[in-house]
């Protein structure tokens, strides 16, 4: 029996019982190639990489040599002094606030007059008044007067005034006073007299003050 034609609508030989099982007729048609799909699995590995070694030297320690020594300060508060007044005044040019009361710490002041403060040591001095005028514009300054032949004179910077004759005001001032002089609020102006009352609304007041500290 001889083998069929080819069929030509696939192109490939029909194998039939004339041919032997194990030989197959050859195809004619090629079939087509199938595309692969190609999958990459991407695997991702954590890796811990240990800490950098940091040597570390300890700090040595430089001393540097010594400066010269600077000028001394302020030791502090060495001496201080209160005096206020309740005293009813009238005050003229020239003339000083009168104190009634006193308040001493230290041995660079006394208060033996009403008028005056002693100094007893020479230094420095930090010094603040304060004043309550009834009536009239006014100035009033601190006055020095020294041990010796010297008169008192006005202790630079100290004079304060006010053109409200019904309101306290405030003084203050850094001076070098030496031992054996007195100090003293002073009025300075020529606006006529000053009258310090002593109470307000019935109640009583200080109308004038000074502190005064030696800070060196």
């Amino acid at each position: 029996m001889s083998c069929p034609d080819i069929d030509e609508n696939c192109k490939e030989e029909i194998i039939t019982d004339c041919v032997p099982r194990k030989k197959k007729c050859k195809k004619s048609c090629k079939k087509k190639k199938r595309k692969k799909k190609i999958i990459i699995r991407k695997k991702i590995v954590k890796v811990t990489c240990p800490r950098p070694r940091v040597n570390v030297r300890p700090s040595v320690n430089v001393i540097a040599p010594q400066g010269p020594p600077g000028p001394p300060g302020m030791s502090g508060i060495a001496s201080a002094a209160y005096v206020s007044s309740t005293v009813e005044q009238n005050i003229a040019q020239g003339e000083s606030v009168r104190f009634n009361h006193s308040v001493i710490q230290g041995s660079a002041f006394s208060f033996t007059s009403a008028t005056s403060l002693n100094i007893l040591e020479t230094g420095v001095y930090s010094i603040s008044w304060e004043l309550f005028p009834d009536t009239t514009a006014n100035v009033f300054g601190l006055f020095f007067d020294p041990a010796g032949p010297d008169p008192a004179a006005l202790v630079p910077f100290s004079n304060y005034g006010t053109s409200n004759g019904t309101r306290p005001y405030q003084g203050q001032v850094l001076a070098n006073l030496s031992a054996g002089g007195t100090l003293s609020l002073t009025k300075l102006d020529a606006t006529g007299n000053v009258v310090l009352n002593t109470t307000i609304s019935g109640t009583e007041i200080q109308n004038a003050s000074i502190l005064i500290l030696k800070v060196a």
